[in-house]
């Protein structure tokens, strides 16, 4: 599929989510058609990542949240479990929204916890991954 900014303007940008062979047709105000074609090779660079290790007292502001990572992601379901598998952080929106290190209104223990994201990407493609990291002060 293309996604085309604008079918009726004099310019238009295409956004094609895989590699496609695309068609134009253009009618000037004679109209004269012009027809051209080419092909849109699109990488599959759709990737997604986690931080090894995270401090909410971090001097580097981008560190101070624990926040999925990855390329053209729409949509990351991401949920935290502390050591004894309680859920201490959950969003459907953690790419946008990540973990600030609080359960419960209080720091949560510093040590390692396990995480589960599930990424819908731009593509339309799906990708899972489960592992952990280390909660530091």
């Amino acid at each position: 599929n293309v996604i085309m900014s604008c079918n009726n303007c004099s310019v238009s940008n295409a956004y094609p989510n895989k590699s496609s062979f695309i068609s134009i047709h253009i009618i000037d105000n004679k109209q004269c058609i012009i027809k051209d074609s080419l092909w849109i090779d699109v990488e599959d660079n759709y990737s997604l990542g986690i931080a090894d290790v995270f401090s909410p007292f971090s001097l580097n502001k981008e560190n101070q949240e624990l926040i999925v990572q990855g390329n053209h992601i729409k949509k990351a379901s991401f949920t935290i479990y502390n050591r004894i598998g309680e859920v201490v952080f959950h969003s459907e929106e953690g790419h946008i929204r990540g973990w600030d290190g609080f359960y419960k209104g209080k720091l949560a223990e510093p040590g390692v916890y396990q995480y589960h994201v599930k990424s819908f990407h731009l593509n339309n493609q799906i990708k899972e991954k489960k592992g952990n990291f280390t909660l530091l002060y």
